[in-house]
Parts: C-alpha cells; structure tokens; sequence
C-alpha cells in the first residue's frame, strides 16, 4: 500500500473508482476493494443506508438523488466495518476556500500514509 508519485500528484497503486451510477459509492467500492473490504453493491448500498434514500428535489428535479447530505452515509459506512473522514463544504459558503484547502489537505494526508 505505497503512495506513488505520478508527475506531482502521488497515488495509490491499485485503488481506482468502481464506476457506479452513485459515484460517491463507486468511489467507496474502491476504496474497499483496495483495503481488502469486499461485498456485493447491495451490500454496500444497504449497509450504507442508501438503497433506502428517497430523496426528491423541491422543483422535482432528477439531481434529487443524488443532493442530500453525505454524512449519514459516511458515519453508516461503519456498519461495514470502515470509516470515512469528511470535509463538507459548499461553494455557496463564505469558508469554502478554506474548506476546499482542508479537504485537500486531508486527502493528501491520507494518501501519504496508504490510505485511500
């Protein structure tokens, strides 16, 4: 699990998004699978509470699905026997720079030690 460099980004040999239609969950089946964690996508989005989302946008727009708050489904992933450390933050916000730094710092952080 060694970081590599690729030109001035490092990255982790063998972990890759799983494309999904959540690409948020692809992103964790990903991860997973790069950790060793494997289960089936029912798995994955039951454990996390997502298959159970019905989220609808105000104006019934089809982003409804997908714009709602990560969090639940971030602190849920320990029902799987992971966990995940977020930044959350909107570009609407008046700290986003600030957020957007955190979040990449973590990132960076993470990777350099192996973790995806």
């Amino acid at each position: 699990m060694q970081a590599q460099r690729e030109g001035e980004m490092q990255s982790l040999a063998d972990c890759h998004w799983v494309p999904r239609w959540v690409s948020h969950l692809g992103c964790v089946k990903g991860c997973l699978s790069f950790l060793g964690i494997n289960g089936s996508d029912a798995w994955l989005y039951g454990g996390t509470g997502h298959a159970f989302v019905i989220n609808l946008h105000d104006e019934v727009c089809p982003s409804g699905p997908t714009a709602w708050n990560y969090g639940k489904l971030s602190m849920l992933g320990a029902n799987l026997g992971y966990r995940t450390d977020c930044v959350f933050g909107s570009k609407h916000q008046d700290d986003f720079p600030e957020q957007q730094k955190r979040a990449w710092d973590s990132v960076r952080w993470a990777i350099d030690r192996g973790q995806p």
